[in-house]
């Protein structure tokens, strides 16, 4: 007799959460974020849910590095390997590497945010 490819009580859950995946088969996170600006404050939000303050305010403190997993986090929970295609394709800029670990200036960060939605109106998707 084969085994199924789920057990009887993961059935019916999305791979990264505890919730029931959607009729339409699509994860429960979104898959495009779009950049507001407010004065001098960054912050990446869910097109999907419009007034939603999503994620992490992109303090400009050009004492305190970004190191890779609050990078990740303010491009909305993105993978390492998107990060990397990013830095590689010049969307992202090299990282600093101090003691194996890789940091980014967050002024830097927030530049390369302002030229890639320059002329867009502040909106567009950085999902891809």
């Amino acid at each position: 007799m084969p085994k199924p490819h789920l057990q009887d009580a993961d059935r019916g859950k999305g791979s990264h959460s505890d919730e029931p995946l959607r009729e339409d088969r699509t994860p429960s996170h979104p898959t495009s974020w779009c950049v507001e600006q407010e004065e001098d404050k960054w912050w990446l939000s869910d097109p999907a849910a419009p007034g939603l303050l999503d994620l992490i305010e992109l303090e400009v403190d050009p004492g305190q590095l970004i190191d890779t997993k609050r990078l990740r986090r303010i491009f909305g929970g993105r993978s390492s390997m998107w990060v990397w295609r990013h830095v590689r394709s010049g969307n992202l800029p090299e990282p600093i590497s101090i003691g194996g670990r890789n940091f980014w200036s967050p002024v830097e960060i927030r530049q390369r945010i302002k030229e890639f939605f320059a002329g867009r109106n502040g909106k567009t998707d950085v999902g891809k």
